[in-house]
């Protein structure tokens, strides 16, 4: 099963193992008290055990991620009274040393540093003209548009082993594709946006591989390159399909390859991949889309990858059968051997790839990848608890370090720093990990 971890999680964990926080669970709570009946407050404690100012952040259900500060504390009773005013019925908290952050939000700042900048997996990406093929964007409407009827969604698509009990049947190695929903009067589409071409008499010869399935519904899903110049479909030579080699499917299960060619008519001056529904209450799902020109040496990275450093190897993905889906997709190992190069240049806002080649099929590459940041308590990373707290220890301990008020001594230097060990350290045990990404021998790169 997929490691997951919430954002309430990593806070709790790192509280416990940094002493930077107490984590106080089971109390009753109201919109400005917190009655603790329990060791952790009630008791022969000082008033300073919870001192005025402490920042606090709920994490039970009821409240999550609403935080406040200590305005009281009289430990004979156990109440805590909190400013501002909180949602009544709260159970569970973190309340953290005053004299080390000033804010709950300090917290969240270096786990998110953590999940953005520290967290990463080699995970295989496609190379393709399609704006989001690889299905990464940050807004779906910014890349697909749905017809009248249709509404158009990112989703995650099902990964094995499965995480719970839901029909585990088409699994797929993929983390996302789109989903087109049908409703209303029935039939929609949806369009991704167009690619620019160059108009040619010679019929650009084009190469294309996704896969498609029916999720939910009766009716047929279908795939098919559009010319947005002409408004018609384009003529496709389809090398994998269904049973009759077209790109419809009607069944619901495993995912569809679709893998084919077509010639770029004359006057085409834009054209995109569409995925169209057939009746109403569908729900169909596409996967990354690679389409290129069969001429082309070079190919356009998502600007999101800022470095080379960033970049693997490069593999062919072959379909080996169909039926069967996307578990009959095999990789390659590196293509740039024997000659075969590849080199990574910068133009305006993206990095492009240029090999010493023209590559006839689909290529995916190596990519480097992290994850986004957590918004919500219950936000989930696919990253292990374990893995996420060690990078976010460090990156707390090298935010003390950093703002930590040390004397100037007679020498006109600094004093020791209480933190420099600390950091030292936790990068030194974030760095061990068994989770951090192997290193990646790289062919042919110039």
């Amino acid at each position: 099963m997929a490691a997951t971890s919430t954002l309430g999680q990593i806070i709790i964990q790192l509280a416990e193992e940094t002493g930077i926080g107490y984590v106080i669970p089971s109390y009753t709570g109201t919109t400005t008290t917190l009655t603790l009946t329990n060791s952790y407050a009630l008791g022969p404690f000082s008033g300073a055990k919870f001192p005025i100012g402490a920042p606090i952040i709920i994490t039970s259900t009821t409240g999550l991620g609403e935080t406040t500060y200590v305005s009281n504390y009289v430990p004979s009773t156990g109440v805590v009274t909190v400013s501002p005013a909180i949602t009544t019925g709260s159970t569970d908290c973190v309340v953290f040393d005053p004299t080390k952050v000033d804010h709950a939000d300090r917290i969240l700042e270096a786990i998110n540093r953590a999940v953005v900048n520290r967290l990463g997996r080699w995970q295989k990406m496609p190379l393709t003209f399609v704006p989001d093929g690889d299905m990464q964007g940050a807004t779906v409407a910014d890349y697909w548009t749905a017809a009248a009827n249709g509404t158009a969604a990112y989703a995650s698509a099902q990964v094995f082993p499965a995480g719970s009990a839901a029909d585990e049947f088409g699994a797929v190695g993929l983390n996302r594709v789109v989903q087109l929903t049908s409703s209303g009067a029935g039939a929609t589409s949806m369009v991704g946006n167009g690619i620019r071409t160059q108009l040619s008499a010679q019929n650009r010869l084009w190469y294309f591989q996704t896969a498609i399935r029916l999720v939910s519904g009766t009716g047929t899903v279908t795939l098919s390159i559009y010319d947005n110049t002409n408004t018609a479909d384009i003529t496709l030579q389809v090398m994998r399909g269904n049973d009759s080699l077209t790109l419809t499917t009607a069944t619901l299960g495993d995912f569809l390859i679709c893998e084919g060619t077509f010639q770029q008519p004359a006057t085409c001056v834009e054209l995109a991949p569409k995925l169209t529904l057939s009746a109403l209450s569908m729900v169909a799902q596409i996967t990354p889309i690679v389409m290129f020109p069969l001429d082309a040496l070079s190919f356009p990275l998502p600007n999101r990858i800022i470095s080379d450093q960033y970049i693997g190897n490069f593999h062919y993905a072959t379909p080996l059968a169909n039926p069967g889906g996307l578990s009959a997709v095999v990789y390659s190992g590196p293509i740039t051997l024997g000659g075969r190069t590849h080199r990574i240049n910068q133009y305006g806002d993206h990095l492009t790839v240029t090999f010493n080649f023209r590559p006839q099929r689909a290529v995916y590459y190596d990519e480097l990848v992290g994850e986004g940041t957590l918004s919500l308590l219950s936000s989930t990373t696919t990253f292990p608890l374990d893995h996420a707290v060690k990078w976010a220890k460090y990156e707390l301990y090298k935010y003390l370090y950093n703002r930590e008020k040390r004397p100037v001594l007679s020498n006109g230097s600094l004093g020791p720093s209480s933190w420099k060990a600390k950091t030292v350290e936790a990068k030194r045990e974030a760095d061990r990990s068994d989770y951090e990404p192997e290193a990646i021998q790289v062919f042919g790169r110039t």
